[in-house]
């Protein structure tokens, strides 16, 4: 072998950390459009091929075949195992994935390798390929191997070459983890943490705070921050969480609208009721959480200033509604009914029973319920559609979010955005949540709400609610609604 280029740098899309309580399995396999794909534990992680150029040829390095080593003991509890594969555009360059863990480890560490069979010369695809390979072999080098990152005492692979763990790095790697990756990252953070102060060191205050404050960064990023930055700095609740009412972290928010309710709490305690009432509308005004938004509901209540609770959450309350249509045997969910291919509020429908015409509906229930039942008798075995118009002064993306016991479907201008073939599944709200874009001017909502055959008392429910907001829950009104 010639040459070895080491090659420095990173990305956030696959060494994950894993639980101890549970072995690790560690399966890596091919893919026809993937790098690798390996899955760790119950978690599947891909790579999509980096493009390079190889003697003038551009490949992608995706793998032909993926072949395991045995696994090797190596000191102090470390195991090592090799998955090499030749690449489907170049077999006579392989990639190896070396994979190492420490018994009791919460670490699973990688390392990751280009092996040609004779020295050649790579060049990368600027415009294409990750940031670990940018500009790390010289344009005109040959060699034989490429290494990215080594196994060292001091560092951590989250990325795909390793670096010096520290907590505020890991935390930045939230910005772009899933949920289960995060939960992963979280106790990769609180182990590097809790040894650091252990060993006598000190976690970097000024470090954290500035992360805390920066709201691009993923909430659950912040919020961890957040929480080792007040084991370090008493002082930062009191200075940081009273400005963050209308911070995109849910949880922090949360912090802040506690804070104020408690100050109108001891307002009213002091027969001070206009100034508790302005604290709890402040507080209103800002609370997304259901449990924190009744409760204000119920305080303003008291002081005679009832709260618009279906504007606040932008649940949609005036609506037309026909059936109902056949679905016994569960079948009408996917059988499509004359108002899904063309819609006419004007128009007559075959219905279940006969001719069925739409209905106008303006549901007075504080938290937006359409019952069905009310509107087209109690029955079962029967779908029905509800539309509703809503006027966006430009074009912006926003959530759905439907709560229902019915299986439903869900349009937007004509397009199918989300559905869910479940009966009777609770009726948590915000139970479905679809991403979509209005459009400038009308835009045509229709939902199609379906009950089957049950008949135990709690299968009664026949309805559902839908609302429109932002990922953090703010209502989206439409600029007809009454003001």
């Amino acid at each position: 072998m010639t040459d070895v280029a080491d090659i420095d740098g990173s990305v956030n899309d696959f060494s994950r950390m894993t639980d101890t309580s549970t072995p690790m399995r560690l399966d890596i396999s091919r893919s026809a459009d993937r790098w690798v794909t390996a899955t760790l534990n119950e978690m599947t992680a891909v790579l999509t091929a980096p493009s390079l150029t190889l003697e003038g040829r551009r490949v992608a390095c995706a793998l032909s075949a993926v072949m395991k080593t045995a696994t090797r003991e190596l000191e102090h509890g470390v195991t090592e195992t090799r998955h090499t594969g030749p690449l489907a555009d170049a077999p006579s360059v392989s990639l190896t994935v070396v994979v190492r863990q420490r018994r009791g480890s919460p670490f699973a560490r990688f390392r990751y390798e280009l092996n040609a069979e004779s020295s050649c010369r790579i060049e990368v695809n600027a415009e294409t390929q990750p940031e670990y390979l940018r500009l790390a072999v010289e344009p005109d080098a040959r060699v034989m191997a490429v290494r990215l990152g080594e196994f060292e005492e001091s560092v951590h692979s989250y990325h795909l070459t390793e670096h010096r763990a520290r907590a505020e790095a890991f935390a930045a790697g939230l910005d772009e983890a899933g949920p289960l990756a995060a939960n992963w990252i979280r106790a990769a953070v609180d182990t590097i943490a809790e040894r650091e102060l252990r060993s006598g060191g000190k976690l970097p205050a000024e470090a954290l705070e500035q992360f805390v404050l920066d709201r691009n960064h993923a909430p659950q990023g912040r919020r961890l921050a957040y929480e080792w930055l007040r084991r370090v700095d008493r002082t930062a609740p009191n200075r940081l969480i009273p400005g963050m009412l209308d911070d995109p972290s849910l949880e922090m928010r949360r912090d802040a609208i506690t804070r104020l309710i408690r100050r109108a709490e001891s307002l009213s305690e002091a027969e001070k009721a206009d100034e508790a009432t302005t604290i709890y509308e402040k507080a209103m005004a800002a609370a997304r959480d259901i449990d924190q938004i009744k409760l204000l509901a119920d305080r303003l209540k008291k002081l005679d200033r009832p709260v618009d609770l279906a504007r606040h959450f932008g649940f949609l309350m005036t609506w037309k509604v026909v059936g109902p249509f056949d679905n016994m045997d569960e079948k009408g969910f996917d059988r499509v009914y004359p108002p899904e291919k063309e819609l006419d509020t004007k128009a007559s429908y075959e219905g279940k029973h006969g001719e069925v015409r739409w209905v106008d509906h303006v549901t007075t229930d504080p938290y937006g319920k359409v019952d069905l039942n009310k509107i087209l008798g109690e029955e079962k075995g029967v779908a029905a559609y509800a539309v509703t118009e809503f006027i966006s002064p430009e074009r912006r993306e926003v959530q759905f979010r439907t709560t229902t016991f019915s299986a439903v479907k869900l349009w937007l201008n004509g397009r199918l955005i989300d559905q869910h073939k479940v009966y009777h599944g609770g009726s948590e709200l915000d139970q479905y949540v679809c991403t979509a874009v209005l459009e400038p001017g009308r835009n045509v909502i229709l939902i199609k709400a379906c009950q089957n055959e049950q008949t135990q008392s709690w299968a009664k429910v026949w309805g559902f609610q839908l609302r429109v907001c932002d990922t953090v829950g703010t209502a989206v009104l439409s600029t007809d609604r009454d003001q």
